[in-house]
This record gives C-alpha cells, sequence and structure tokens, in this order.
C-alpha cells in the first residue's frame, strides 16, 4: 500500500529515510521547474509531519539518497555537486556528507578515501557497524555497476572493496539496503526494461550467499528501487513506478524478507 501524507504522493519522490531518533523524515522529490532532484525533509511536531522544506545540507544541484549514521551524527548524500568551488554540476555523481550540529547541520564534504572516483558513486547507506554500502561503475567491477562497501574507522574510510560475484553481475547490481546485521536488499536490472528487488544474507564464515529475487508481492514486472526499512525494523519500503502508475512509495511488513533467507 502507498506510503506517507498526502504530501509524499505527488508522484515525484524517492528514497525515503527517518532521521535516526524519528523526529525527522527525509525524501528526494524531483522538482520540475528547476529540473533537479532535491532532498527535501519534514519534522514530526506534536504527531503531525510539517509540509517539507529543502535539508539544509543541500545545494543548487541533483541530489538523492540521504543516509544518517546510527546516532544521528552524519548524513551521507549522493549529489553532482563539483569537489571544489560553486560551478556547474559534474556529470557523475559523487557522495558528500555533513555533520551534525544541534538542530541543523554543518556544511557539505567531500568524501575521501577511495569511495569517490571519476566515476559514478551514488546510493550511500550505513551499516549497523558504521561502514558505508555505496554504488559505482568504477573499473575493475563486476558490471555495469558494482557494490561496494566503505569501511570506517573514527569516521574516516580504511578500505573500500567490492562485495563479490554473489552480490554483483554482468547487469547493473546497485541501490541496496543493509537496515538488519547481515541482509542485504538490492536492485538488480538494466533500468530500461525492469529493476526488481534481490536480497542476500551472509553466513556465519562472513561470505555472501547467492542472491534471491524477492516474490511478486514487490517485484512487480515494473521498476521497483529505493529498499529502505521503518525505524523499528517491522516495515520495508520501496519505491514502484512504470507505465500506468506514477513514482510512489509503498510498505510491506519486514517479515517477508525473511521467506528468502
Amino acid at each position: 500500500m502507498p506510503f506517507g501524507p498526502e504530501w509524499m504522493a505527488t508522484g515525484f519522490e524517492y528514497c525515503p529515510v527517518y532521521y535516526p531518533d524519528g523526529s525527522e523524515f527525509y525524501f528526494a522529490r524531483f522538482l520540475t521547474e528547476e529540473n533537479h532532484w532535491r532532498i527535501h525533509y519534514s519534522t514530526l511536531i506534536d504527531g503531525d509531519w510539517s509540509p517539507p522544506t529543502l535539508a539544509p545540507f543541500g545545494g543548487e544541484y541533483n541530489e538523492s539518497n540521504p543516509a544518517f549514521t546510527a546516532d544521528g551524527s552524519r548524513v551521507y548524500w549522493c549529489t553532482n555537486r563539483p569537489m571544489i568551488g560553486d560551478g556547474p554540476g559534474t556529470e557523475n555523481w559523487n557522495i558528500w556528507y555533513a555533520e551534525r550540529q544541534g538542530d541543523t547541520w554543518g556544511p557539505p564534504t567531500f568524501l575521501e578515501g577511495g569511495v569517490n572516483t571519476d566515476s559514478y558513486e551514488d546510493y550511500p547507506v550505513v551499516t549497523p557497524e558504521g561502514n558505508l554500502i555505496f554504488t559505482s561503475n568504477k573499473p575493475g567491477g563486476m558490471g555495469g555497476l558494482d557494490i561496494y562497501e566503505a569501511i570506517l574507522v573514527d569516521g574516516e574510510v580504511v578500505e573500500v572493496r567490492n562485495l563479490g560475484d554473489s552480490i554483483n553481475t554482468a547487469a547493473d547490481d546497485f541501490d541496496a539496503m543493509y537496515a538488519v546485521s547481515n541482509q542485504l536488499v538490492f536492485v538488480r536490472g538494466d533500468g530500461v526494461s525492469s529493476n526488481q528487488l534481490f536480497v542476500s544474507y551472509r553466513n556465519i564464515a562472513g561470505d555472501w550467499m547467492e542472491a534471491k529475487a524477492l516474490g511478486e508481492v514487490i517485484n512487480s514486472g515494473e521498476f521497483q528501487y529505493g529498499p529502505k526499512m521503518s525505524l523499528d525494523k517491522q516495515f520495508f519500503l520501496f519505491t514502484r513506478s512504470g507505465d500506468e502508475i506514477p513514482r510512489t512509495t509503498y510498505w510491506v511488513h519486514s517479515s517477508v524478507l525473511e521467506h528468502y533467507r
């Protein structure tokens, strides 16, 4: 079923995510007058969500896919903001971050340490262990888009590694969700004919098992993407679009994912 207040269903929103304490709700909205994706957020006030406004860490560039650390001290997102200065947006997207400062955010900062390259980096998500899962089409991968993990120590990237052939294929593998330890949900497809959601689990040896496609309840045969989990881990959220339906966020009970373990 559709998710969110009435203002969340214009047909131009995706990648919803809560701030860790549940007081704020973030998502990307396409602004037709600017021809840009911009991150918006809403605040929970006396039980009601405020009308959405632009996120304070954004800018005059395309941006989407916000992701928070567990303690809410840092937000990551992807953008075509130039690495230096305020010039035109770049052809490829990279991952940036900002630090929480009271009830707002500090300045946007380019993520160093080997995550960002001259290629396309997108879809950041923070694992429960504090590492960063992201997507890139950098050279040396297994297909067009591959999923990677950046290992962080004290907020600094110390290692970047490809998740391997149980996850990545010759197709595009991207847009991952790692809300529960050792469970990875992601998109596989070409973005032209269809995108389907897959899930993989990491075994006791620490290796990812072969990914399985989610069933027809989730994969409608059209485009599925933006997998997310509710704060209480009870509900699995995703976005669906197609020729006959607008881009809309849906939810199901998260127990459906256990059927594929």
